[in-house]
């Protein structure tokens, strides 16, 4: 049985313009792209226009979604990575297709950030033009970089917390704007992406805090001095508990005295049962906030006398 030897042919001597032969080309073979893909390609149309680019093929898979694919017979360049991204965003596709003769390393590395980070999938594909003896040259796509479960599980879940952070930053603008209206207690903070903000009690290693989840809100009093300081924060808590009854009396309310065993640090806790968190609508917050403020003015105003009382 004679064997032959598989070669590689240049590029350009198959198709010699990316757009005017590979793009044409691709676009009535569709068949060799789906032999790579999860999905099946159905139809193409050539340069669609983008402002002032145009897609080297806009197409449409099996379920409807449209696919950018970018086409290039050369290494890999910023320049075209950028028209790729522009080409989703515009046609608003939930798949993009990059194809080129060397995909360069930090290429690779951003359609894998890209896959890991955004809710499109990316593909990246080297193609080489391949004959065996002297028979007629045929195309060989090698799959570079796809979308992964465990990638795909990465970006929602960047998504969901980006989500979350852009919630909580506008729960603290509106309770700082309504905040700073009755107290200097937390003037001059800014809006945090964390789910707290607070500010000192006066005593170093002693702060107020608001706390909100997605449901709810509360406030605090945490008291760390930080690492090595574990006995002075219960010697503190000690102190300011047994004046516990007074403290809640002042408050108007209950409050709940932690002292955290087996932790460094310890907490006195205000529940605002009822209260909305970063979840909620703006109305909801327009109409909670008031009274979380004036629990927290309560709050410090109770405990305020004691810490500045509280012996070393």
């Amino acid at each position: 049985m004679e064997i032959g030897r598989l070669s590689r042919v240049p590029l350009r001597s198959v198709w010699a313009h990316e757009a005017h032969d590979f793009t044409i080309w691709l676009e009535n073979n569709l068949d060799v792209l789906n032999e790579h893909l999860d999905f099946r390609l159905v139809s193409a149309v050539r340069e669609q226009a983008s402002t002032n680019f145009r897609v080297d093929l806009l197409a449409e898979d099996d379920q409807g979604r449209t696919v950018a694919i970018e086409n290039q017979l050369e290494r890999t360049d910023h320049d075209h990575l950028g028209k790729l991204i522009t080409y989703v965003a515009t046609f608003e596709a939930e798949t993009a297709i990059w194809i080129a003769s060397e995909p360069r390393v930090e290429h690779i590395e951003a359609i894998t950030w890209l896959n890991n980070s955004s809710s499109a999938d990316f593909y990246l594909f080297r193609v080489e033009a391949v004959q065996i003896s002297d028979s007629p040259p045929a195309p060989l796509l090698t799959p570079i970089v796809g979308p992964t479960i465990e990638g795909k599980h990465a970006a929602t879940q960047k998504k969901e917390k980006s989500e979350v952070e852009r919630s909580r930053h506008h729960y603290w603008t509106a309770l700082l704007d309504i905040s700073n209206e009755k107290t200097r207690l937390f003037s001059g903070l800014s809006p945090s992406l964390s789910p707290y903000i607070q500010t000192s009690s006066g005593v170093a290693g002693i702060s107020f805090a608001y706390w909100v989840n997605k449901n709810d809100s509360r406030i605090q009093l945490w008291i760390d001095r930080g690492k090595g300081c574990g006995e002075q924060n219960d010697l503190w808590f000690q102190q300011l508990e047994a004046q516990r009854d007074a403290i809640d009396a002042a408050a108007g309310c209950e409050l709940t005295w932690d002292a955290m065993p087996g932790a460094r640090s310890a907490k006195i806790v205000r529940e605002l049962p009822g209260s909305p968190g970063y979840a909620a609508s703006a109305e909801e917050w327009a109409q909670a906030m008031p009274g979380v403020v004036e629990a927290m003015d309560a709050f410090h105003s109770a405990l305020d006398p004691h810490i500045k009382q509280l012996r070393v």
